[in-house]
């Protein structure tokens, strides 16, 4: 489990709604510099954000590449979803 800092988490919120509103598809890099120019902070918050993702399956990281997003932005969750304590994409019964 990735330890969430405030800071990340917004992000995280963030990044949801950006993917989903740009529509971007599976396997889009989220490079960091790039999320990091787009959301005003520097690359390590971003990181943690992109790390909290990964730890729900919605992005994943493959070593020396950086950060991809898993599915079609138009069908990640909500981000609303994220200030829950439980989100859905951790119940069991959200992928039924």
């Amino acid at each position: 489990m990735v330890k969430e800092k405030p800071l990340s988490r917004q992000l995280a919120i963030r990044m949801i709604e950006y993917f989903r509103e740009a529509g971007l598809p599976a396997g889009t890099h989220l490079g960091a510099q790039g999320m990091a120019d787009r959301f005003h902070v520097s690359r390590i918050p971003i990181t943690e954000a992109l790390k909290i993702l990964a730890s729900q399956g919605l992005v994943y990281g493959e070593r020396n590449r950086g950060f991809f997003l898993a599915q079609d932005g138009q069908h990640l969750p909500p981000p609303e979803a994220m200030d829950d304590e439980t989100a859905p994409w951790d119940d069991p019964l959200y992928y039924q």
